[in-house]
């Protein structure tokens, strides 16, 4: 196994990683971990060989994957460990030390043999981590302090690799929804282009998509604190207290956060797949299709971007979308290939 993992770095450090969780399982956990390889080694249909085994890469090494999927009213939901400290963990580090060797295969050392040679692991350093969705994919993803996550449509969520056990911080590009386990030590932080919200357990959607340099914070239960991101050479920004069923809003260029009274449930409709618009600009509502389909939609008369639309309809269908805008809106459809564009009917 030490053959193995002097290969490459990536596998120095997952077996690093190994000898940590090691370290802090249970004494009666690692004898049932290294007894249970005898029991599969023993139902494998052959030894594999070495050439068989694939170059590893740490999770944490990977590169964000774009997974294309076609829009659908329930989220994928991401399974694994998103951040290092992970509650009740052990069967997590049983399942990781089963793989490794089950890997490598012919190794006659346990993992509690070969693991107890090796020095003490060394701490490795954080490193960002992020979860990307396409459009019309939406994610869900379970961190390790409890909380929850569903990532909207085109979005970037990054977190470190050390996420809970230091700091609660994530920063986001796009649209999220977060439910948030309380923890009065810990405050959970959500960074984005021009805004910090600080949550300290309540469940909240931020929308703040980098192309409109604009955050929006919708509170749905709770309480969240909403400033504007700042000079860090400066003086931190007053911040603004938001409360279950109030929006707070940092448009482009300004430090001071508005709010006012909105329906939480027009803004996590998106959720089950249905898209709510309420007196919201013509321009914003072709960007928010564009986020969900592949069309590209476009104004043709520059006089119409700032029409206020209210419409709703399930995110299944381009075609049923189109038709509900130009039934609501004085609005005629052209369309080549890949791009319709609006006019005034």
């Amino acid at each position: 196994m030490e053959g193995w993992a002097s290969e490459s770095p990536e596998r120095e450090r997952y077996l690093a990683a190994l000898s940590a969780l090691y370290a802090r399982a249970p004494e009666a956990d690692v004898r049932s971990a290294a007894a249970a390889w005898p029991r599969v080694s023993a139902k494998l249909s052959r030894p594999p060989e070495e050439d068989d085994v694939p170059f590893y890469r740490a999770p944490w090494e990977r590169t964000p994957e774009f997974v294309e999927v076609r829009p659908r009213r329930r989220a994928r939901v991401l399974s694994g460990a998103f951040g290092t400290q992970r509650r009740g963990g052990w069967p997590l580090a049983v399942a990781m030390a089963a793989s490794v060797v089950f890997a490598i295969g012919g190794i006659k050392a346990t993992v509690e043999t070969v693991l107890a040679r090796r020095h003490p692991p060394i701490q490795q350093p954080s490193v960002m981590r992020q979860i990307m969705t396409a459009k019309g994919q939406r994610a869900e993803i379970q961190l390790d302090d409890g909380s929850r996550v569903v990532l909207g449509v085109a979005s970037r969520l990054r977190l470190s690799s050390d996420f809970g056990t230091r700091t609660r911080e994530v920063y986001l590009d796009g649209t999220a929804y977060f439910d948030v386990v309380h923890d009065a030590t810990h405050p959970f932080i959500v960074h984005t282009v021009n805004a910090i919200a600080r949550d300290v357990g309540t469940r909240f959607v931020v929308r703040a998509y980098p192309e409109s340099h604009d955050t929006r914070v919708i509170v749905r239960d709770g309480t969240v604190a909403l400033r504007s991101a700042g000079d860090k050479a400066e003086r931190a920004p007053e911040e603004v207290l938001l409360t279950g069923g109030h929006l707070g809003q940092l448009r482009a260029g300004e430090t001071t956060v508005t709010t006012r009274r909105v329906d939480p449930a027009l803004y996590t409709a998106w959720m089950q797949g249905d898209l709510v618009f309420r007196d919201v600009p013509l321009s914003e509502a072709v960007a928010e299709l564009k986020r969900w389909f592949a069309v590209d939609v476009v104004v043709g008369d520059p006089s119409l971007r700032d029409m206020p639309i209210s419409a709703s309809f399930a995110v299944e269908s381009f075609d049923e979308a189109l038709s509900v805008m130009t039934t609501v809106l004085p609005l005629r459809a052209s369309r080549r290939g890949n791009v319709v564009t609006l006019y005034r009917r």
